[in-house]
């Protein structure tokens, strides 16, 4: 069950492979909510560490995880592994 803060997606990941989608929050601190593809559900949700908010850019590397940026001065990359 997304929280109520789940409601300001601004980055996105998509594995279709594996069946899943991820999407960073604009909230404070960001979340990673991650979305079962084929139900569209959501099935987890990461709460990051204070200081780590909106989540703008978000790509993910050949290993599974993924690289959150943060919309801050100064900016952070946060490291996910998915």
């Amino acid at each position: 069950m997304p929280s109520e803060r789940e409601h300001s997606l601004s980055s996105a990941i998509i594995d279709p492979l594996n069946g899943y989608a991820w999407f960073g929050t604009d909230t404070a601190p960001g979340e990673v909510v991650e979305v079962d593809l084929s139900t569209f559900r959501f099935t987890r949700t990461l709460t990051l560490n204070p200081g780590e908010n909106s989540l703008r850019a978000a790509v993910m590397d050949s290993d599974r995880n993924a690289l959150f940026g943060t919309y801050s001065y100064p900016g952070y990359i946060i490291k996910v592994n998915l």
